[in-house]
């Protein structure tokens, strides 16, 4: 049995250095394109021109086919959810709001079911506040 626990202690530290790799080149990606970036305020889904309260959203397209998507409270002082993501027919954002005017998420990959629910889950928020 040592064995087989030696193995899969060997397999989630191979996992984790892979994961931490991944995320390293996604750092790299976004440090690297956020100076040369464009901003572009999401607009509601009939391009009202302003969003709903009491969120902001921009993106801007690191590379061709990269798009880096930005959650924002209402003051557009913090940084609540960041999202980097591959679509090669472009940013395809909206919010998804209720009859009453209020944000349920913002959907920001119709094909892959990308979403960002809000308020944003802790995970969200913790996750924006790493580099």
């Amino acid at each position: 049995m040592s064995v087989v626990a030696s193995w899969a202690k060997w397999l989630i530290a191979i996992a984790l250095i892979i994961q931490l790799g991944i995320y390293a080149n996604d750092v790299h990606t976004r440090m690297s394109g956020i100076p040369d970036c464009t901003w572009y305020p999401v607009k509601s889904r009939f391009q009202e021109p302003k969003p709903p309260h009491p969120y902001s959203g921009r993106y801007c397209y690191i590379a061709k086919d990269t798009i880096l998507l930005q959650l924002f409270d209402a003051e557009g002082q913090q940084l609540l959810v960041e999202r980097m993501y591959f679509s090669l027919d472009g940013a395809n954002l909206f919010w998804n709001i209720d009859r009453e005017g209020h944000a349920i998420s913002l959907i920001y990959d119709t094909y892959e079911g990308g979403r960002i629910h809000v308020p944003p889950t802790l995970l969200d928020r913790l996750r924006a506040k790493l580099p």
